[in-house]
């Protein structure tokens, strides 16, 4: 467990914002065993399901190389995880500037 950086607190409050759902954003997250591509959860205690996506897209690191994300729920609708997949599998360079972030469309149905 370690406090949220900088970093991903202004990605994940853009993210909300872009998708029009204000919700709480706790302090402490956990890293993911993804091989260093960036993935955090808010499920410190590992007990929760994921259950819906808010939001995702995609957006290029530094290293010109496409990343893919998803910010999704759990069953109560809480924050569960930021989910980053660089498509070389490599390790997340920086985040991106919300600038250069890409929205895909969400079909509820």
């Amino acid at each position: 467990m370690r406090e949220i950086s900088k970093s991903e607190l202004k990605l994940v409050n853009y993210l909300l914002e872009k998708a029009g759902k204000p919700t709480q954003i706790p302090k402490m997250v956990r890293p993911l065993k993804d091989g260093g591509m960036g993935s955090i959860s808010f499920d410190l205690k590992e007990s929760r399901k994921r259950d819906s996506q808010i939001i995702g897209g995609s957006f290029k690191d530094s290293d010109g190389v496409l990343v893919d994300f998803e910010l999704t729920a759990d069953e109560n609708n809480e924050l569960f995880e930021l989910d980053l997949w660089k498509v070389d599998f490599s390790r997340l360079l920086k985040y991106p500037q919300l600038n250069e972030i890409t929205i895909t469309p969400h079909n509820n149905g």
